[in-house]
């Protein structure tokens, strides 16, 4: 799959204020590809301790899809297409991580409205509610799931909207209290419970 920088697709709503915008975060030069792999590469053989086998190593074209010559080059491709769907997807964890704790929150919370308004529109026979905050005992309040699905006025199934993924040392430490160490990441939230999806990291390090 080839393209170029004047490349538009109006049927697709694809104009070129959104390639100008959208480009810078998709694309990579084939030199600046070859130094982050690199760079990728020996941080995570670091941390582990021995060469992780190159199939699970991470890719930089999950975080850059497309791929051009060099800097100054207009034509660019795609070398595995499916992986530019999945960064314009699944993949603006990359676009949402680094802006903060203040802008995931608003990413979750956006995410649990999704999710809510997913049900409704599937499963119009049941009223689903947001988390709120109660007391079970006096100067000790309690936060409810994200999701509570009501068939009537039964909650018949509660759901909470998060993801919890394995960093690359983790998934390859050889005992336990190392994958406790090399620890578990907090990705923006995922409620796999309603069927959606949502921005998780597949290459955190």
């Amino acid at each position: 799959m080839g393209a170029d920088h004047t490349f538009t697709g109006p049927e697709l709503e694809l104009t070129a204020g959104l390639m100008k915008g959208a480009l810078p975060l998709l694309l990579i030069s084939a030199h600046r590809a070859r130094e982050e792999t690199k760079k990728i590469t020996d941080e995570v053989n670091a941390k582990h301790g021995r060469p992780i086998p190159t199939a699970f190593l991470p890719s930089i074209l999950r975080r850059y899809p497309l791929v051009c010559l060099n800097d100054e080059s207009n034509e660019f491709i795609a070398p595995i297409p499916e992986l530019l769907l999945m960064r314009v997807t699944s993949g603006l964890y990359y676009d949402v991580i680094p802006g903060g704790q203040a802008l995931l929150n608003e990413a979750n919370d956006r995410f649990e409205k999704y999710c809510a308004a997913y049900i409704n529109a599937l499963m119009q026979r049941f009223k689903v509610t947001r988390t709120y905050r109660y007391e079970p005992k006096k100067g000790a309040p309690v936060d409810t799931p994200d999701l509570l699905v009501k068939d009537g006025e039964k909650i018949v199934f509660a759901a909470e909207c998060k993801a919890t993924k394995l960093t690359y040392l983790a998934q390859f430490a050889k005992t336990r209290s190392r994958r406790r160490r090399s620890s578990t990441f907090r990705s923006p939230k995922g409620c796999s419970s309603c069927g959606a999806s949502s921005p998780t990291c597949a290459e955190d390090l």
